[in-house]
């Protein structure tokens, strides 16, 4: 049932599998009359998939650390003498 304010109350089984907390944040997606909701990623656990993801492949193409900073470094210079 939907309030006068909007709102609906999502069942506990679902709010359980969302792993939902109080906070979280859901996104929405609809089309016609299906509803979809998702648990939105907290900022560092997206940086955290994504920068995890990018260290496999640098680590499978012989990337270091160090090749990395010394590219941040050289297109920072870059940057400056524009």
């Amino acid at each position: 049932m939907v309030t006068r304010q909007g709102q609906v109350t999502l069942p506990k089984k679902a709010r359980d599998s969302l792993k939902l907390a109080l906070g979280s944040m859901l996104e929405f997606f609809y089309d016609s009359n299906v509803v979809v909701i998702k648990r939105r990623s907290p900022p560092a656990e997206v940086f955290e998939r994504v920068s995890s993801a990018a260290e496999q492949r640098f680590a499978q193409r012989g990337i270091t650390p160090a090749d990395v900073e010394n590219e941040v470094k050289a297109a920072r210079k870059a940057k400056r003498n524009r």
